[in-house]
């Protein structure tokens, strides 16, 4: 069991894991592992971070990664 943040047009933070890894021998860990690897091949501009990061880093990251990114009122607007 655990939990992720979501921030601009659902893109999601690390997985904070409240329940440990099944036993390898486990006949739980294979689906684990499948969901696991789903869990986390959704995270991408926010990997690392297991919470939103602060507006300058979330920025910044925007910057690195988008074409263009767009101030407009306070809001962030990607392209």
């Amino acid at each position: 069991v655990g939990y992720h943040w979501y921030a601009m047009d659902y893109m999601p933070c690390e997985v904070i894991w409240l329940d440990p890894e099944p036993d390898r021998e486990s006949s739980d860990y294979e689906k684990y592992m499948e969901k696991l690897q789903e869990i986390e091949s959704e995270v991408d501009l926010f990997e690392g971070f297991q919470q939103p990061p602060n507006e300058d880093e979330y920025c910044r990251r925007c910057a690195e990664r988008f074409d263009h990114v767009e101030y407009v009122d306070g809001e962030v607007y990607v392209h």
